[in-house]
């Protein structure tokens, strides 16, 4: 669900000191600020759309699903934050919008290169993030500070996956990880240490990295430093 070759600079970390902290499997149910959804057996997209009350168009929008409306147990789905129009142009306008009126604010939340590494792949519309090469134990920090909503494996196709919710309607996904090291509801500032690089379901060690603004899709490469 959660889904570039450029070398990328990486910032000296060396004397950068870590915490660790307990590992926590939690499970997303309820609402809450995060508004992102794994979907439990018997769920179907109209019974989500409507706990959420969104429209179903704008859920599919959002996370890439087709006319079948197919959803499988253990996936991700990103929840609007606002009512999104469920016309193609208008949702493309809002997107377009997000990436070229970035606020001062949103600037202003210094984003940090999550990892040093190389980019396999990256932002388009079919994978909703940057993809980082890297060696397995490479540190995963925070690309800013935030609130761990979930930290897992419960996810199919993300391995070991970590979530953050910002403010300003942000949030920030790091999948694919070996260990994890934050657990629910754990404040983190930008720069902690929250994984290590791994390929939990992956073919090499990577780092699949998101960042969404309002539920919707953005490319990271906009917003982390040059």
């Amino acid at each position: 669900m959660l889904w570039l070759i450029l070398l990328i600079p990486g910032c000296s970390r060396e004397a950068v000191k870590f915490k660790c902290a307990p590992i926590f499997e939690v499970f997303i149910c309820d609402k809450q600020s995060i508004n992102a959804y794994i979907v439990k057996q018997g769920d179907n997209l109209y019974k989500i759309a409507k706990f959420y009350d969104v429209d179903i168009e704008s859920l599919k929008k959002i996370n890439n699903i087709d006319n079948s409306c197919k959803i499988n147990t253990g996936s991700l789905l990103y929840i609007p934050l606002r009512d999104y129009s469920c016309k193609e142009s208008i949702v493309k306008n809002i997107i377009d919008d997000d990436i070229s009126q970035s606020s001062t604010y949103e600037r202003a939340m210094f984003w940090e290169w999550p990892c040093s590494g190389l980019i396999k792949e990256y932002f388009d519309s079919k994978n909703r993030g940057i993809d980082i090469f890297s060696n397995i134990g490479e540190p995963i920090l925070a690309a800013a500070s935030g609130k761990v909503v979930y930290s897992g494996d419960g996810v199919r196709g993300l391995g070991k996956l970590i979530i953050l919710s910002h403010d300003g309607g942000f949030i920030t996904a790091y999948a694919h990880n070996s260990r994890l090291f934050v657990y629910n509801g754990q404040e983190v500032i930008k720069g902690y240490k929250i994984a290590e690089m791994g390929d939990s379901d992956s073919d090499f060690p990577k780092l699949h990295f998101e960042i969404r603004k309002n539920g919707l899709p953005v490319d990271p490469l906009i917003y982390l430093p040059k």
